[in-house]
């Protein structure tokens, strides 16, 4: 018997379509429950059917980490040299190794630090009303070929929020692994002047 590989890019856009197929299904229930009336709510079939399209989807997730053998993945705009900007790449971590669409590979004993930031934009929108945009960064510095220092980020797109624990995971994972500890700020305990 043989198996499917999705290995590389046909394994990037795999997950990232199923991403999306979950995405526009959750607006498409809600437009169904719209249309036809919350008597649907009341049916036991259809709570029956959400909790397996979900327990699915979970499913699907830790069989794609048991096979490949991965820490953690996201997904997000990488910029770096040879990956495009304008598309969604897909970041993993490995005990060994951190990839990107499973092509580019940084060994993780060249890997410096991770940083995560999120990086929030106010203005004025209809009527002077503020509107606040986020949209979180995972940088990870490490050493090139060469030796020299480098890095490169991982963006998400404006108010994706669900990237926000994402990215955390993975500069914390990243950080355990390599073993770096962040700085602490140390603030004076005793009065002084300024």
């Amino acid at each position: 018997m043989t198996g499917i590989n999705l290995s590389g890019k046909e394994g990037c856009n795999m997950q990232i379509i199923g991403l999306m197929v979950f995405i526009v299904l959750i607006p498409f229930v809600a437009l169904s429950l719209l249309l036809v009336g919350v008597q649907i709510l009341s049916s036991p079939i259809f709570w029956i059917i959400l909790v397996l399209i979900a327990i699915g989807f979970i499913a699907f997730d830790r069989n794609d980490k048991k096979r490949k053998g991965y820490l953690t993945s996201t997904i997000g705009y990488i910029y770096l040299e040879g990956v495009d900007p304008s598309k969604m790449s897909i970041l993993r971590l490995y005990p060994d190794k951190i990839t990107i669409n499973d092509i580019q590979t940084i060994p993780i004993d060249r890997v410096k630090k991770a940083t995560f930031e999120t990086v929030t934009r106010v203005f004025r929108g209809y009527k002077g009303i503020p509107v606040k945009e986020h949209t979180y960064t995972l940088t990870i510095h490490y050493s090139n070929r060469e030796g020299k220092q480098d890095c490169f980020t991982c963006r998400s797109k404006v108010n994706q929020g669900n990237l926000h624990m994402d990215y955390m995971r993975m500069e914390q994972k990243i950080n355990k692994l390599i073993g770096y500890l962040p700085p602490k700020e140390n603030f004076p305990n005793k009065p002084y002047k300024l």
